[in-house]
């Protein structure tokens, strides 16, 4: 297992559509007890009015964005190609957030 100062290497992927802004900051807290969120990303649909939410926290907490194209198969596509890229990456664990109401 990748370690960097004695601590697990995660990698944090989150669903922006599906996920609110307002958690972000007990997430992170949460991570931080099992090992250092070395990646952040964070996948949706930037075009829409409901992730603008979203676009001061990715500044604030260092996440980096990336844009869903036309359809929902193809972000749920990108994301096991980031997933399988972090398998086989540094980061020893993978934490993947997603919400539906």
């Amino acid at each position: 297992m990748e370690q960097q100062n004695g601590q697990k290497k995660l990698a944090v992927l989150i669903d922006a559509d599906n996920t609110p802004p307002s958690i972000i900051d007990a997430l992170l807290a949460e991570i931080a007890k099992y090992g250092i969120a070395s990646v952040r990303r964070i996948y949706g649909d930037w075009t829409t009015p409901n992730l603008r939410g979203w676009k001061d926290v990715l500044l604030e907490q260092a996440i980096q964005g990336s844009r869903r194209t036309v359809r929902r198969v193809a972000t749920s596509m990108r994301w096991i190609c980031c997933i399988r890229r972090n398998l086989m990456a540094s980061a020893s664990c993978r934490v993947i957030v997603t919400l539906r109401a």
